[in-house]
């Protein structure tokens, strides 16, 4: 209001009164936040794995895209795995090397889905990483390689020499595979037990297996880990070029996904 003050006008602000949030105002606004994220959360972690799905996926599409150029330039032939190597991840470098040298990078051969755990630095950035672990002779890597050769340590049955439609006569029968169903490029998944059905107890998060860098011991784990520290699935590129999210099921013997190493431990699926 305007009051007068010695013949002139002065101005009086009229200031509005701060009210305080009760408590119980408070506890709603708490509710409402705590829902929200409820909400919120879950969604963000669900399109957090989609992204990684998605960069997994697009890594075994680069893979393969090498391979076809490697197999253009060589007699349809795929790489044969010549050399050491204990477990399906350990490709000979004469193999890693033959696909680095069509395009993919060494970045290219980890799923992401390992992290936190294993970045690019246990992975192949340092010089004690995963890729160099086998010094000379094999490449650690993410994926497994479904090729023949004598270092091949996927049950021969499953084992491929090219990207073209082809008679396996190693195994339970003779088969005449199809290019659109025959996988060449499997995420890793690993246990130290094949219990069916599988379950959290056969250890899909925990497996060791001699790797240290910098004086931290690192023990592998399976990509794309879901509820119950079991597989939730992972990515299999097939000899037509096309990548395909399966689901882990290894409810028993003849679901899906199956043990591919010949009974050897650990034990590798897809």
């Amino acid at each position: 209001m305007n009051t007068p003050v010695s013949g002139r006008w002065r101005i009086t602000v009229v200031r509005p009164r701060l009210r305080a949030f009760t408590s119980i105002e408070l506890l709603v606004v708490i509710a409402a936040v705590v829902m929200l994220a409820g909400i919120w959360l879950p969604a963000l972690v669900r399109s957090r794995e989609r992204d990684i799905r998605v960069v997994c996926m697009n890594n075994e599409k680069q893979l393969f895209t090498s391979l076809q150029m490697y197999c253009d330039d060589n007699g349809d032939r795929l790489p044969l795995l010549v050399g050491a190597g204990s477990w399906p991840f350990d490709i000979p470098i004469g193999v890693t090397g033959a696909i680095t040298n069509y395009g993919s990078v060494k970045k290219t051969f980890y799923c992401p889905s390992t992290a936190p755990r294993f970045t690019d630095l246990q992975n192949w950035a340092f010089a004690n990483s995963l890729w160099n672990f086998g010094g000379t002779s094999f490449n650690t890597v993410g994926y497994t390689f479904a090729f023949a050769g004598s270092a091949s340590k996927i049950a021969l049955q499953y084992q491929n020499q090219t990207l073209l439609t082809e008679l396996h006569t190693n195994g339970p029968a003779v088969t005449v595979d199809s290019p659109g169903t025959r996988e060449v490029i499997a995420d890793v998944m690993l246990s130290s037990a094949s219990i069916l059905p599988a379950t959290g107890a056969d250890n899909f998060s925990a497996i060791f297996g001699g790797f240290t860098q910098n004086g931290v011991s690192y023990a592998h784990l399976s990509s794309h880990l879901g509820k119950g520290l079991v597989p939730a699935g992972g990515n299999n590129a097939f000899k037509d070029g096309h990548v395909q999210w399966r689901k882990f099921d290894a409810s028993n013997a003849s679901s899906p996904t199956k043990v591919r190493t010949g009974g050897s431990t650990p034990y590798f699926w897809y």
